[in-house]
């Protein structure tokens, strides 16, 4: 499940979404994430969550993925000023660079309904694999 995303730039064939999908879009499960408790899958498997989130709530992500023993990857700027930059890193299963600074632009979304872009970033783009047991 895309744990941050829209009909529009969902990376997953479901979505949690900030709002109800307008046109009712058969994806999005949730529309809070933070509210969601991330129940095991029908076959007793726990949900695997991708997250390119807004960062003022990766720390509350965090926490909340840690607590509903959440297994995925988040996507996240190198802000080394930010506390939650160290704990992802320290508490991740593996982390590696995503995107080096102005190397291109890696939120160009692929889907033709939203060809939005802020251009290259002016900070190196980390991803890293976690799993809350």
């Amino acid at each position: 499940v895309d744990a941050c995303a829209s009909q529009f730039n969902m990376q997953c064939p479901r979505f949690i979404g900030k709002d109800p999908s307008p046109d009712g879009h058969k994806g999005q499960i949730a529309t809070n994430v933070l509210a969601y408790s991330f129940p095991r899958l029908p076959n007793g498997d726990r949900e695997w969550v991708y997250v390119n989130p807004p960062w003022v709530l990766i720390p509350a992500l965090w926490a909340h993925f840690r607590q509903c023993h959440v297994r995925g990857v988040i996507v996240y700027p190198q802000m080394l000023s930010k506390q939650w930059f160290h704990t992802i890193q320290q508490e991740a299963k593996e982390s590696w660079r995503f995107a080096k600074k102005e190397e291109h632009d890696v939120f160009l979304q692929p889907s033709l309904a939203y060809q939005r872009s802020v251009g290259p970033v002016p900070w190196d783009v980390w991803a890293s694999r976690f799993d809350f047991a």
